[in-house]
């Protein structure tokens, strides 16, 4: 059984629409995540605690495409993706509007601030990142002299590259960087599971495409 719910942040009335197996886990992965996530969901609710939040269930659905042509009708119906609305993409299973997301992103951080904005770095932090800058510029010199270290360095990056399936959903990626993006999963995860490190990742389960 899956679930097509909304969360609302009571004291602001800013709300997002989501499906899910589990709802109310899911609203605590989305605080879990908020700080290593860039969404517009996560941006709001790192300013908020997690008991301000309602949880409501708005239907239960047989499949999960049936929860996702749902959760992509009330993302439409409801305005969500305006206003107090949360949601960074028209949701459900469609991959050409997923990709919007990065536009959605960049716009949504230009005008509210990333996860840093007016941090304050010290001079060692900043002689620290000069140092570790200038051991790259170096590494990257190092490659051009020494065949071997460019051959596994290709290698790894070819591999960064591999296509990747999502068992779970049925759909290809063209990476893993773009699969984490649809999903809202770590790549570090999604290549665990592609390596049999670990079994699922938010009940998603990934393999290589070969």
């Amino acid at each position: 059984m899956f679930f097509v719910y909304k969360i609302v942040h009571q004291p602001s009335g800013h709300f997002y629409v989501g499906q899910s197996e589990n709802p109310k886990r899911r609203l605590g992965l989305h605080y879990a995540d908020c700080w290593r996530a860039h969404t517009p969901l996560s941006v709001f609710m790192r300013t908020t605690e997690i008991k301000d939040w309602e949880l409501e269930i708005l239907y239960s659905c047989d499949s999960r495409k049936d929860a996702y042509d749902t959760e992509s009708r009330l993302v439409k119906d409801l305005d969500a993706r305006k206003g107090l609305g949360l949601n960074g993409t028209q949701g459900g299973a469609d991959l050409s509007s997923r990709r919007k997301q990065g536009k959605v992103l960049v716009d949504w951080v230009a005008k509210n601030g990333g996860p840093r904005k007016g941090a304050i770095v010290s001079d060692e932090t900043r002689a620290l990142q000069s140092e570790r800058k200038q051991g790259n510029d170096i590494a990257k010199t190092h490659l051009h002299g020494n065949p071997e270290a460019k051959a596994r360095w290709l290698e790894s990056v070819k591999k960064q590259g591999r296509r990747v399936r999502c068992e779970t959903t049925g759909d290809e990626f063209a990476s893993v960087a773009e699969a984490a993006a649809f999903l809202g999963v770590g790549r570090c995860d999604i290549r665990r599971v592609c390596n049999k490190q670990r079994n699922h990742v938010k009940n998603h389960v990934f393999a290589w495409v070969e």
